[in-house]
């Protein structure tokens, strides 16, 4: 006899990439191995981990432990409806990040490019921007 039930809670762990997050609702989405995925709520005190994996390197992965609801008769995790802990999953803390000005970062990228390849762009990039990347009609200066 069929109970009529769609899904089942239970302890889960898992490990993805943060996608998104929304931080009015205190929730973010992480993507699992699989492709599927996943929306999760967070704790004011795991904020920050979400936040740095977030804005992190590229594939900055999360560790989620918590109360998970599953499909049936699948059993994939649909969903976590309490996270009780979010850890980076390297099992580090979180890496430390670059707090300079974005203006000093700028101009030490452009230092290290050689000035031969400085010489090579156009004077009036800025304001042909559109012809020199798509093929547009050059603007008159």
């Amino acid at each position: 006899m069929k109970s009529g039930r769609t899904t089942y809670e239970r302890t889960a762990e898992v490990t993805g990439e943060v996608r998104a997050a929304d931080l009015d609702k205190a929730c973010f989405v992480l993507r699992l191995d699989d492709g599927r995925r996943i929306r999760c709520q967070f704790s004011p005190g795991q904020e920050a981990t979400v936040i740095n994996a977030l804005g992190g390197p590229a594939g900055r992965r999360l560790r989620v432990r918590g109360r998970g609801e599953f499909t049936l008769p699948e059993r994939k995790l649909k969903r976590f409806k309490v996270v009780g802990q979010v850890s980076p999953a390297d099992g580090g803390e979180s890496r430390k990040t670059d707090t300079r000005p974005l203006l000093d970062k700028i101009l030490e990228i452009s230092a290290s490019v050689p000035a031969e390849e400085w010489a090579k762009i156009p004077s009036d990039a800025s304001i042909n921007l559109d012809h020199y990347l798509y093929g547009a009609p050059k603007v008159e200066e």
